[in-house]
């Protein structure tokens, strides 16, 4: 059931299954904001759907569709419940991984102003090369 970019109409077999499906479907993702994308993504087909902030809260609403945050790898149809949970990871194909995070160097701020101190107005020096190219013109 994974969404298909590439695909005139990507999310068919997604669409497909929520109209098929006789049962409430919950969507998790893995933070709050993969849950606004995924939340957006279905928005956009007028589905009956919901934020849940948690299980217990999808559970006690009325709305068919729910899209909550919880880090699910894999989820889980249950007919005879009447659930279905669907992950992000089902969707998209791959398990989204957060960006590494640079990490700030420390720097000492009388170092900044005395290396601001060290320059000097004028030309600025070339190096050899870009000299005799600079030469040439």
């Amino acid at each position: 059931m994974k969404i298909e970019a590439r695909y005139e109409d990507a999310a068919g077999a997604l669409m497909q299954f929520l109209e098929s499906f006789d049962g409430r479907v919950l969507f998790t993702s893995d933070s709050a904001g993969r849950r606004e994308q995924v939340y957006d993504l279905l928005s956009g087909r007028h589905l009956d759907l919901e934020r849940a902030a948690t299980w217990p809260e999808f559970k006690q609403s009325e709305r068919q569709i729910g899209v909550a945050v919880a880090p699910l790898e894999n989820g889980v149809v249950l007919p005879d419940a009447g659930i279905a949970i669907i992950s992000e990871q089902q969707l998209f194909g791959e398990r989204v991984r957060p960006r590494a995070r640079r990490r700030r160097t420390e720097r000492d701020p009388e170092t900044i102003i005395r290396q601001l101190n060290d320059l000097e107005a004028g030309p600025r020096s070339c190096t050899p090369s870009t000299a005799s190219a600079a030469t040439r013109d």
